[in-house]
């Protein structure tokens, strides 16, 4: 029988999340500090980024150094295209902030009390939803590679239609909170081991920090329209 010190907790993860979120503030703090360096920053922070999460994700037993490097890397970027939104549109930033943050608790809240449930139906539904968006994000990019540049400015727009689709993709960063929750409160339920706590802190990471990515989308395309 597996001990209950080697199993995961949701006390833990919650604890490892808070770990990586504070990962996430220091080393954005020094990119948002570094101005000068912000194209480097951001594209060492996206593209190291995504490979330490690619590694967290196949191999979860990793997770204690996929996760920290993750937040750490991650970090990096969000200080760069903070500071270029903010030299843009002052005080965004903090709107940002501050809304993302709202958004988790009420998300918690909702889940807490059990107001939104992680049923079948709703995770299918959310996660077809999740890789829709993804698959028309990497279709946009590559076209836009290939000089087909309307997909691209269609994102930068601030278009009535423009803004609504950013305003969809911040209600469907939130709704995933509900998976992430779900899925460390069933680990916890069935005694997944202890290393699935940075793997579950590290998918929550992923959900707050793409919210926090498209809250600033959103802000500046509706601050762009005064």
């Amino acid at each position: 029988t597996q001990d209950f010190a080697d199993t995961m907790t949701v006390k833990g993860t919650a604890q490892k999340t808070g770990i990586l979120f504070a990962i996430v503030l220091f080393t954005a703090s020094i990119s948002w500090s570094m101005p000068e360096l912000s194209r480097i920053t951001s594209i060492v922070g996206a593209i190291g980024g995504l490979i330490a999460l690619l590694i967290g994700m196949f191999r979860p037993k990793s997770g204690r150094i996929a996760a920290p490097l993750y937040a750490a890397f991650e970090g990096l970027f969000l200080g760069a295209i903070s500071y270029w939104f903010n030299a843009a549109y002052s005080g965004i930033v903090f709107q940002a902030v501050l809304l993302t943050l709202g958004v988790l608790l009420v998300m918690i809240g909702l889940y807490t009390g059990r107001f939104i449930r992680a049923s079948n139906t709703f995770i299918k539904v959310v996660t077809v939803a999740t890789i829709a968006v993804c698959g028309f994000y990497m279709f946009s990019w590559v076209a836009g590679m290939f000089g087909f540049t309307a997909l691209m400015d269609f994102h930068a727009s601030n278009s009535m239609i423009s803004i609504g689709f950013s305003l969809f993709v911040v209600v469907l960063a939130a709704l995933n909170f509900v998976i992430d929750f779900d899925m460390v409160e069933k680990g916890e339920q069935h005694g997944a081991p202890r290393h699935m706590e940075w793997f579950g802190a590290m998918s929550i990471m992923v959900t707050l920090i793409w919210l926090y990515v498209n809250i600033l989308r959103l802000l500046s395309k509706l601050a762009s329209r005064d």
